[in-house]
């Protein structure tokens, strides 16, 4: 013989109109204080968070142990010569640089500029020697990571493997523009690409002084930019003079000062930084 079951008490009979695990989370929502609503919310999905804060775990743990030391170097210190055998891996944390490849006569090509977030070493990674240098453009603290470390990354941690690889598809996507400006740019085109991507770069990593109305900082000097556009340095100041006097930046003795930026954006025909957030190794 069955027993009758006892009635469901008021408070715990489930509103007809709640059919999903969504119809009671905004039931609750509803009903609970604020903070009670927010102290169980964030149980929500405890399984994901918690294999996702195991994963960052590993790999913080991971970066520790590959990681031998810390930096700092000086303005104009070199951080790989060309040609250069015993190159390791870096992340640059603080500061700016710039990778470049010489002729014999002494004649330089900057590839592009590092900032901060920039993992450096990969090209000579690949090869025997450093294809090209590294020479700091201000003052910069870098992580030394081993030089095994690139292999030890995609084995143990696919994610980290996978940032990496992003990250040298961002830096190649920027020598890549920069081929298309030396290429088929004219030379104002070239300056105001290389002007308002330096400076979205840097305003990315320093969103409060940007927010602020601050600046940021530009540390290339014209011969910096003559060099990496394949201009020369009076071909390259001629340009900045026109560009300032259409009132779309200003240079200045410590760096540029963007004026109108969306100008630039359009006389550059460039689409701007891609919206994907950028991986911190």
């Amino acid at each position: 013989m069955f027993k009758t079951s006892p009635p469901i008490p008021v408070h715990q009979r489930v509103a007809p109109d709640i059919f999903t695990l969504a119809d009671h989370e905004r039931s609750a929502q509803r009903q609970l204080d604020a903070n009670a609503w927010a102290y169980f919310s964030g149980g929500a999905g405890d399984e994901i968070t918690l294999r996702a804060n195991r994963s960052a775990w590993d790999e913080l743990a991971l970066v520790q142990f590959l990681k031998r030391r810390e930096i700092v170097l000086q303005e104009g210190d070199t951080l790989i010569h060309e040609g250069q055998t015993d190159t390791r891996l870096f992340t640059l944390r603080e500061g700016w640089a710039y990778r470049f490849k010489t002729l014999s006569d002494g004649r330089r090509q900057i590839l592009n500029f590092l900032l901060a977030g920039d993992f450096i070493g990969v090209q000579q990674k690949m090869g025997d020697q450093a294809a090209h240098g590294v020479v700091m453009l201000t003052a910069a603290r870098l992580c030394v990571f081993d030089r095994d470390a690139l292999w030890e990354m995609h084995r143990n941690q696919p994610t980290m493997g996978f940032n990496i690889t992003w990250l040298t598809a961002h830096e190649e996507s920027l020598v890549d523009d920069n081929l298309l400006s030396i290429g088929r740019r004219s030379a104002e085109e070239r300056v105001a690409t290389a002007l308002i991507l330096l400076y979205k770069r840097a305003a990315a990593l320093d969103t409060v002084a940007h927010a602020a109305g601050q600046g940021v900082g530009f540390p290339p000097t014209q011969q910096h930019l003559a060099d990496a556009l394949g201009l020369s340095l009076a071909h390259t100041n001629k340009t900045l003079r026109k560009l300032a006097d259409r009132k779309l930046m200003r240079w200045q003795d410590k760096g540029c000062e963007i004026l109108d930026g969306d100008a630039l954006l359009a006389l550059a025909g460039w689409e701007g930084l891609s919206k994907q957030p950028r991986p911190f190794i």
